[in-house]
Formats: C-alpha cells, sequence, structure tokens
C-alpha cells in the first residue's frame, strides 16, 4: 500500500496544486480579515475533496482496472485513499487551528473552550464530505457518484455559512470540552463505519 500512497501523493503534487493554492489564499484571509468561521472551515471540506479528485483521475486515466492487474487488493486501493485523505486533513487542521488561536489571541478573545469545540466542528468538516461520499463513488464510480458528491459538498458549504448563527449547546446542554469530545468521537465513529463500507462495495464492483 505504501506504493499506492505514493502514486497519489505524486498526482497531488504535480495535478492538484489549485487547492494547495487555495488553502494559501483562504489562510491569508483567515489571518487578516474579520473573523469568519467560513474561512477556516471551507479550507478543511476543500482538503476531504483530494482524494476525490485522485478517484477521478484514476478512472479517467484507467488506473483502477490496471491497478487490479498488480499485487494490490482491491482493500488496499481503497485504504490508500482513505490514507490520503487523512494525512491531508491532519495538516490542514494543524494548519487552520493554529491560524485560529493566532487570530483569537491576537485578538484578546481567546477562550479554550470555544476554541476546541470549533477545532471539533473543523475536524469534522474535513472528514464528512469524503465520510458520506466514499461509499457511493466506490460503488457506482467517480462519474455515477458525482451528484450525490455534489449534493453533500452543497450540505457542507450551507452548514460553514450558517455554522455562526447555530448554538450547538442549545441542542447539547453540555461543557465545551463535552460537545467536542462527542463530536469527534461521532466523527471518528462515521468515518471508520464509510471505511469498511467504502472497502465492502468495492471488493464487489465490477469492472
Amino acid at each position: 500500500m505504501k506504493g499506492l500512497i505514493s502514486k497519489d501523493l505524486y498526482v497531488v503534487f504535480k495535478l492538484c496544486r489549485a487547492f494547495i493554492l487555495l488553502d494559501i489564499i483562504f489562510l491569508a484571509v483567515a489571518l487578516l480579515a474579520d473573523y469568519n468561521p467560513f474561512y477556516f472551515v471551507y479550507p478543511c471540506i476543500l482538503s476531504g475533496m483530494i482524494p476525490i479528485t485522485l478517484i477521478s483521475y484514476d478512472e479517467r486515466e484507467s488506473w483502477d482496472k490496471y491497478a487490479l492487474t498488480m499485487p494490490f487488493t482491491r482493500a488496499q486501493m481503497v485504504c490508500s485513499k482513505y490514507v490520503i485523505g487523512i494525512i491531508f486533513n491532519a495538516v490542514t487542521l494543524a494548519v487552520y487551528a493554529a491560524a485560529l488561536m493566532i487570530k483569537t489571541v491576537n485578538g484578546e478573545s481567546f477562550n479554550p473552550g470555544d476554541y476546541f469545540s470549533f477545532i471539533a466542528v473543523l475536524f469534522a468538516a474535513s472528514i464528512l464530505v469524503p465520510t458520506f461520499s466514499y461509499p457511493v463513488i466506490f460503488k457506482f464510480g467517480a462519474e455515477k457518484g458525482r451528484i450525490f458528491y455534489y449534493v453533500v459538498i452543497g450540505t457542507a458549504c450551507a452548514f460553514s455559512i450558517l455554522l455562526p448563527k447555530i448554538k450547538l449547546q442549545s441542542f447539547m446542554p453540555i461543557t465545551s470540552a463535552g460537545l467536542a469530545a462527542v463530536v469527534c468521537a461521532a466523527t471518528i465513529l462515521l468515518y471508520t463505519l464509510s471505511w469498511l463500507l467504502s472497502i465492502r462495495f468495492y471488493s464487489r464492483r465490477e469492472f
């Protein structure tokens, strides 16, 4: 699987530079402009789109069929995309978590509870789009799964715009730390279930 991950990383830095450029632009805006959650949430959503773009490239170049003639299992092919997603999500989350801390500390509005709650939201934003999209794409392919993928993206972007108006603790009367833990645990559980479901679907897919 190491070879599959290396191949995907090469493709990202060769063909997916627009994602990296957009992340840099949003980072600059997030640091220099007035605080807006959208500037932090959208790049995290964007990082979750990278493996989906890789799947589209693979199918366009018939790599998915060619890889089946090589000593890779279908489970490894699925796992490589999930691992790539984890890598870029982790990097993006770390960068924007640092940016958020700089922004709030400089603005003298830093609150540990609110900070970690929002980091949990960023974590969920980076994971949930691929979580719901991967199983459909691995079952039907990138082209047929594109409509569902756009619906998920649209929903995620709408959520990021509405986020400032949502008082999560009015629905879940727990501490900020407890809310962050619940969000992270639920996200990890959903991602794990998505991973297993994608392996099942892709193992049974006919080419």
